[in-house]
C-alpha cells in the first residue's frame, strides 16, 4: 500500500500451507482483512516521519502505516482525523506499532 501507483500487485499462493493461520481459510491461505480493506485512492506519496521512522500514506478513505525499524513507533495522526481498524477498533490520535509491523486503517 505504500508503493501502489495502480500498477502494483500481490499475489498470494498456498503451495506449503502448514496450518495456515487463518480459520475457515480455503487451502490454509491467510486472507486477511488488511489484503481487501477499501481504502479507496491514494491522495498523496508515501511519507517518512524522521523522528519515528514510520512511513504513512493517505487515501481518500483511510490510511497505511509501516514501522519498519526495530523498535516500537508512535504515529500520531492529524487533529480532528478518527480512524478504525479493520476490526472496528477506534484508534486513537496516537497509534502504537510494533517493530516490523504495519496498520491500515479506515476513516470513522
Amino acid at each position: 500500500m505504500m508503493v501502489n501507483g495502480g500498477t502494483c500487485g500481490i499475489y498470494l499462493t498456498c503451495i506449503q500451507c502448514y496450518g495456515g493461520g487463518v480459520p475457515d481459510s480455503p487451502g490454509g491461505l491467510g486472507l486477511w482483512p488488511e489484503y481487501d480493506a477499501d481504502v479507496g485512492h491514494p491522495v498523496g506519496e508515501p511519507m517518512l516521519n524522521a523522528e519515528s521512522g514510520v512511513w504513512s500514506r493517505a487515501y481518500s478513505k483511510g490510511l497505511a502505516l509501516v514501522n519498519p525499524t526495530a523498535k516500537r513507533a508512535t504515529f500520531t495522526a492529524a487533529a480532528g482525523t478518527k480512524y478504525n481498524d479493520l476490526y472496528g477498533k477506534e484508534r486513537g490520535s496516537a497509534m502504537q506499532l510494533k517493530p516490523g509491523s504495519g496498520l491500515v486503517l479506515l476513516r470513522a
